[in-house]
């Protein structure tokens, strides 16, 4: 499930490379007048449910299988809203990863 919900080819893709069936749903279900600002509602729900992401997922395997390249894009992007759901999911991350252990075994 998260694999589709995290797909870049609903920010980058074209209509044709994706299921028909989701594209005319988000057409349908479109809550802005500009796409733009639909690309930026998918980013930001993307960085809300990251850390949930995560632990429903097998944590670091599909952070470095998946979601690490989404999450650099999210934290470099240039909204505001963005960026502060990020940094509030920050923490959660950090602890879900086991960053420290992460750390000690790339020292040895």
């Amino acid at each position: 499930m998260c694999l589709s919900y995290y797909d870049l080819k609903l920010i980058f893709g074209e209509k044709d490379d994706l299921d028909s069936s989701l594209m005319e749903k988000l057409d349908d279900y479109s809550f802005m007048q500009n796409k733009t600002d639909d690309v930026d509602k998918v980013k930001y729900y993307w960085a809300y449910n990251l850390p949930c992401s995560l632990l429903v997922n097998g944590k670091a395997t599909f952070w470095f299988a998946h979601i690490k390249n989404i999450y650099e894009m999210l934290y470099k992007d240039v909204l505001i809203n963005l960026r502060t759901t990020i940094a509030a999911s920050f923490k959660d991350v950090i602890e879900i990863l086991e960053i420290e252990k992460m750390d000690e075994k790339e020292e040895r």
